[in-house]
C-alpha cells in the first residue's frame, strides 16, 4: 500500500468514527511502517554520509555557475 493510499484509508477509518481497537491497531502499524519506510527514504536524500558533496561551482550554481542563487548540496559538505 502506498503512502497515499494508506493516507486516505486512515481519514476514511478516523472519519467513520466506529471503529474497533484492533482496526486502530492495525491502522497504527500501517502508519508507523509507512512513515519509517518515508523517513528512510528522505534520509537517503539528504544524508551527508550518502549524498555525494557538490561545491557550488560544481553544481553549476552560485558564483560562477549558469543556474540559481547557492549550491545544491553545499550544506551537507560542511
Amino acid at each position: 500500500m502506498t503512502a497515499a493510499e494508506l493516507l486516505e484509508q486512515a481519514a476514511h477509518v478516523l472519519r467513520e468514527r466506529r471503529w474497533t481497537s484492533g482496526e486502530l491497531h492495525l491502522l497504527a502499524v500501517q502508519l508507523t511502517e509507512s512513515l519509517r519506510e518515508v523517513h528512510r527514504i528522505a534520509e537517503s536524500r539528504v544524508s551527508p554520509s550518502r549524498a555525494p558533496c557538490v561545491r557550488p561551482h560544481e553544481a553549476g550554481c552560485g558564483p560562477g555557475g549558469e543556474t540559481g542563487d547557492g549550491p545544491l548540496l553545499a550544506d551537507a559538505c560542511g
